[in-house]
């Protein structure tokens, strides 16, 4: 496809989708590109990811809880505010990015599936380091004594960096277990996916 206009020249990416439709002889506009099918089954890829999507709903709600508490002691300290940004951005992030993913079936299109499944990889992985970020800050300003006299708000926010570690590390690994397989325009594929391309997210 090509760029008529400077602007669109300057962010390609941005328009990259559009490269997977073509023009019919009716004069709309449809769907020719490739798809991703998930070979995993149907059932455990929507248990799986209704459970990556809780634990990341319940992450992301504690990170706000524990935000919304007066942190005495932590004014200032970028070992603890540094980490807790990124963490809480990831998370909501993350809960999008799977909510998308469930919804949108086992059956991508490429553009889809190089929005949501790799978002889905980045997020997570920027909500481990957050969150282990956080704990590390949090050892570090015990140790060097910065801005001693923690209050409640600054413990929760430990708790809560502690509480979602393992849940990030949990979407980390789990989203592994799916299986995803390029299909080709006619939808044939393989292993015979064929089925599959009636529950294509229009």
């Amino acid at each position: 496809m090509e760029y008529g206009d400077k602007k669109t020249k300057k962010s390609p990416r941005r328009w990259k989708h559009l490269e997977g439709f073509s023009l019919r002889e009716e004069g709309q506009y449809a769907y020719s590109g490739s798809y991703m099918a998930c070979e995993t089954d149907e059932n455990v890829y929507r248990t799986v990811c209704t459970r990556m999507l809780a634990v990341s709903a319940a992450a992301a709600v504690l990170l706000i809880a524990a935000g919304c508490f007066p942190h005495t002691g932590m004014e200032g300290n970028v070992f603890l505010l540094l980490p807790y940004t990124l963490s809480l951005g990831a998370s909501l992030l993350l809960t999008w990015s799977l909510f998308q993913m469930r919804r949108s079936g086992t059956v991508l299109r490429k553009y889809q599936y190089e929005k949501i499944v790799y978002a889905v990889s980045r997020r997570s992985a920027e909500g481990i380091a957050g969150t282990g970020a956080g704990l590390l800050g949090l050892v570090f300003s015990l140790v060097r004594g910065i801005h001693a006299g923690y209050g409640p708000g600054a413990w929760l926010l430990a708790v809560s960096f502690a509480a979602c570690l393992p849940g990030f590390l949990y979407i980390f690994r789990k989203k592994s277990i799916f299986i995803w397989k390029e299909i080709r325009e006619n939808g044939k594929s393989d292993n015979n996916n064929d089925t599959n391309m009636s529950k294509v997210g229009k």
